[in-house]
């Protein structure tokens, strides 16, 4: 056992596992409400869609509470380890922990990554859907007022935004 496995307790090494395993089941729970959500803007679900933006204001408060708590556990393991609490990674930490620690923290952290790893497919694919009713919104907009969206609208990812509604005889036809 080396010098900072030592300078490590037992109960600073407990808090941070807590602290992982509450930052994972929450993020779980953050995913369970995205795919709920996709299916809302799947489905069109206004009401739905309000309705859930109060349950996810919820869960990042508890994830804003708990970001806090990791943090000031890494400040104190920081300081024990003589090391910049903002660069420490929890690798770091599990290199300086007891082995049987290591092990713990290593999986902890691999539920961790899992469960952000899925929120953030999910949260790509809500904003994919959003950003695709959006756009057919707005060419449904043209296509029944007959109108031609204005000239130089440009999307995110830099190309001329066309919508059916340009092409003269479709729109004739609404």
């Amino acid at each position: 056992m080396n010098s900072a496995s030592i300078a490590l307790e037992s109960s600073d090494l407990v808090k941070l596992l807590d602290s992982l395993a509450d930052e994972a089941t929450t993020e779980g729970e953050l995913a369970a409400l995205l795919r709920k959500k996709e299916r809302l803007l799947v489905e069109g679900d206004a009401a739905g869609l309000q309705e859930l933006l109060s349950g996810a204001a919820v869960i990042v408060g508890r994830l804003e509470e708990i970001a806090v708590r990791r943090g000031k556990i890494v400040l104190t393991i920081g300081r024990k380890l003589k090391r910049d609490p903002d660069g420490l990674k929890i690798r770091d930490i599990a290199a300086a922990s007891p082995p049987s620690d290591r092990n713990l923290l290593d999986q902890a952290a691999g539920r961790l990554r899992k469960a952000l790893d899925e929120v953030r497919t999910l949260n790509r694919r809500c904003i994919a859907l959003a950003r695709q009713g959006a756009e057919l919104n707005r060419a449904l907009v043209h296509v029944l007022f007959g109108t031609v969206p204005p000239t130089g609208v440009y999307g995110r990812n830099g190309r001329r935004l066309d919508s059916p509604a340009v092409e003269a005889g479709f729109a004739r036809e609404a």
